[in-house]
């Protein structure tokens, strides 16, 4: 919502906002593929240090171009097979794709996805995500 708010809507087709799966939190950082060159200039322009969150928030934004993955290609190829997109897996934590603003459906893995697994307690042990839950 808040890059259409900001007057991007439509100008991305690629989002992935990381997040803590037992708990929903963010870890305060998104992928974002923007449609064109020119739109990706200005959403860095645009965004480099943003502070008008619709939350009380001191930071500052900061936008990075990606060195590993350019493109709406890469993104889908990086992410279709991960473990972000198993069935367990809240779909609003899952990465996402955009025609025109709109949400649409990510293209089917092609092999088995396996469960993701969850941050390491402080025991240092970590598991798999199950039907359970967390």
């Amino acid at each position: 919502e808040l890059l259409d708010q900001e007057g991007f809507a439509a100008s991305y087709n690629f989002m992935h906002l990381p997040a803590d799966l037992c708990t929903g939190q963010t870890f305060f950082y998104a992928f974002v593929n923007l449609t064109t060159p020119r739109e990706a200039r200005r959403f860095h322009h645009h965004f480099t240090g943003f502070c008008s969150w619709p939350v009380p928030c001191s930071s500052l934004a900061a936008v990075e171009f990606s060195e590993a993955l350019q493109g709406l290609d890469q993104m889908v190829e990086r992410y279709r097979n991960s473990p972000m997109m198993h069935p367990l897996v809240p779909d609003d934590l899952r990465p996402a794709l955009y025609s025109d603003g709109t949400r649409v459906a990510f293209p089917a893995p092609s092999r088995r996805i396996p469960a993701p697994r969850l941050r390491r307690g402080r025991n240092g042990s970590s598991r798999r995500l199950t039907s359970e839950g967390a």
